[in-house]
């Protein structure tokens, strides 16, 4: 019986294992990595949800000095410090009351409205109708599930005013809510962008521009809707009281910290783009000098009658010996190695050559 061996499979040196990649591909992949991860990282960054996507929402800014999204956000901070607004759902409700025990600050339907306000601050509907809820969408935002099925903490919500203990911390923040946003809910849980918009707007002109009025230390008075200006400076320079001053630091704050980021994340990336390529190319001109060192193949020395010589080993001198004398031993080592070879004469028995 012949028995064959089984094949050897010997891997290359580009040969593929499990869950790795060809040596020759790496340093590809690596940069296209880098280069992925410096166009996404500024992105990520720097995107800023509580900011509008146009002019669509500039009626409330001019009124209140910042986005509805950044005023939503300041109330929920009031309960949970850790809440930051993000991405509002267009299918609605657009955010959930799910801060656990911490639920008063939203609890509420004012919040809900601001949630609303905020959505359509994120979308560009331009000047179109916006963004309306259907009956229920409030109850679902209150039961912190989109199908309203899982109950949470909201279990009494108010409609129409905030708890006591949350309107006095709103009020010691400095937080501006508009007195229109606590007169009108719809019972059914629905909501309409341009009734709010519409409402908000005659209770601003009803009161002579003032629609910040739940904050007795802080009465606000604000500029009309169709005043140009920015509501912010029109605000801090119709009081003089220090609560109100003092509500501009975080805004600075936050303004200076914006500032310097972009900065800050383009030196980064910068550094990762340059990083990646000085370790792309040294480990280029690695591989052409490999490639050189194996593509050269000395020609081998032979002697006289073609047979090739072994190869000469570079010895160093021994102690005393001069360099001179050891070339020169190494040519004759080499020219008696590669002259020809003669032969003795044959050896004739003669009896005349010997002794009697």
């Amino acid at each position: 019986m012949i028995h064959v061996p089984h094949p050897v499979f010997n891997p290359g040196p580009h040969s593929l294992s499990p869950g790795s990649l060809p040596m020759k591909f790496l340093p590809a992949a690596l940069f296209n990595s880098c280069l992925l991860l410096a166009l996404i990282a500024p992105v990520a960054c720097l995107q800023n949800f509580t900011e509008c996507s146009g002019v669509q929402l500039d009626w409330y800014t001019k009124v209140v000095g910042e986005t509805p999204c950044r005023t939503y956000e300041r109330l929920r901070q009031t309960c949970n410090p850790i809440y930051q607004v993000g991405k509002m759902n267009s299918s609605m409700p657009p955010d959930l009351c799910h801060d656990g025990q911490g639920t008063d600050c939203c609890c509420n339907s004012i919040a809900f409205t601001l949630s609303m306000l905020c959505l359509n601050c994120q979308q560009p509907i331009g000047t179109g109708t916006g963004y309306d809820a259907p009956p229920k969408t409030m109850q679902r935002f209150w039961n912190a599930s989109y199908d309203g099925t899982r109950k949470s903490s909201c279990s009494k919500p108010i409609r129409g005013d905030l708890p006591q203990n949350i309107q006095k911390a709103v009020c010691n923040q400095n937080i501006p809510i508009l007195d229109g946003l606590y007169s009108k809910n719809w019972p059914d849980g629905s909501w309409y962008y341009v009734y709010t918009r519409n409402h908000v707007h005659e209770n601003n002109l009803g009161n002579d521009n003032n629609s910040l009025t739940h904050c007795p230390k802080t009465n606000l008075v604000s500029p009309p809707f169709n005043q140009t200006t920015t509501s912010l400076d029109a605000v801090e320079s119709a009081t003089n009281s220090p609560s109100a001053s003092q509500s501009t630091s975080p805004r600075a704050f936050s303004t200076a910290a914006a500032a310097g980021l972009p900065i800050g994340i383009i030196s980064v990336v910068a550094g990762i783009i340059a990083c990646c390529l000085i370790w792309r190319r040294r480990r280029r001109m690695a591989a052409e000098r490999s490639k050189r060192q194996t593509q050269f193949f000395p020609p081998p020395v032979a002697d006289a009658l073609g047979r090739p010589l072994p190869t000469v080993k570079k010895v160093a001198p021994r102690k005393g010996q001069s360099m001179r004398l050891l070339f020169s031993t190494n040519r004759r080592t080499l020219a008696a190695r590669s002259r020809p070879e003669t032969l003795p004469p044959a050896y004739h028995e003669n009896k005349d050559h010997l002794p009697v």
